[in-house]
């Protein structure tokens, strides 16, 4: 099966800044002034954050690998710069018209840092991705669940518990920045120590679970080797593949590169979990 990682998002941007790989003052002006004004990691700014103009063009130049591929089905995350990478990289494939892009909200990033709180409610991303051209993105995986807290759904009941006592005292339309505020008092925690509000253990329980409803939908189907694209994150993706973990318990796996697809033998990932 093949797997992409979503393309250069404007968080990803401001890590390669703050590493020092990126010269702030090469950006656009509209990417340079929201890193300007963000305070750090957890901004606001970062909340579901959108494709870059590089990303942009990432997603244009993988068609010329894509289109190669005899696919029928891509599966995609629910947040925002997976549905813009799946978007622009599969809008000129030759079978475009009869593939079906499915929005499986198990395959979203682990919530550790802003971008991977959606932002947009349920509504608003099935109307605007719904109709896309030749391209049918299918929501009904996540249509049954509550509009503007679906994720939560497909998290550990602990952790779900937890931020939906911090939600129920917000408005609805505030979700994502009391959320927001959750994650930056977990992360900086009592004692000093880092934390999250998912990890990577929670990152495995959420693939095994999507792998799971993926051999029942290869059966379904009847789809064959190469049909299948998985539009996902990287956390995700290491948590998913790993075949071990460290002594702090992050997947030992290899950075994947943005908007790249490769492949992953769905079989052989099998016999870790």
């Amino acid at each position: 099966m093949w797997f992409i990682r979503h393309a250069r998002s404007i968080a990803n941007v401001w890590d390669k800044c703050v590493d020092g790989e990126l010269d702030i003052k090469s950006l656009r002006e509209d990417e340079r002034k929201i890193l300007e004004s963000a305070k750090g990691y957890f901004d606001r700014a970062f909340i579901d954050v959108s494709l870059c103009h590089f990303g942009e063009s990432q997603s244009i130049a993988a068609r010329s690998i894509v289109e190669k591929l005899p696919l029928k089905y891509v599966i995609v995350s629910p947040l925002k710069r997976a549905l813009q990478t799946a978007k622009l990289m599969f809008e000129t494939h030759p079978n475009r018209k009869n593939m079906k892009f499915i929005v499986n909200p198990h395959i979203r990033e682990l919530i550790m840092y802003p971008d991977a709180i959606p932002s947009w409610t349920l509504r608003d991303k099935a109307k605007e991705y719904e109709n896309c051209g030749d391209l049918k993105f299918d929501f009904g995986m996540i249509k049954p669940m509550e509009d503007h807290s679906y994720f939560l759904e497909t998290m550990d009941p602990k952790i779900q518990k937890r931020i939906k006592t911090h939600l129920d005292s917000s408005p609805k339309d505030k979700y994502d920045e009391a959320l927001l505020d959750l994650m930056i008092e977990t992360y900086q925690g009592k004692h000093g120590k880092e934390k999250f509000l998912e990890s990577y253990a929670d990152g495995r329980r959420r693939a095994k679970v999507f792998l799971d409803w993926l051999k029942n939908f290869i059966e379904e189907k009847q789809a064959k080797e190469g049909e299948i694209a998985v539009v996902t994150h990287v956390l995700f993706l290491q948590s998913l593949a790993a075949k071990d973990f460290d002594r702090n318990g992050r997947p030992i796996y290899p950075e994947v590169e943005n908007a790249t697809p490769f492949e992953i033998d769905i079989n052989e990932v099998l016999k870790y979990y």
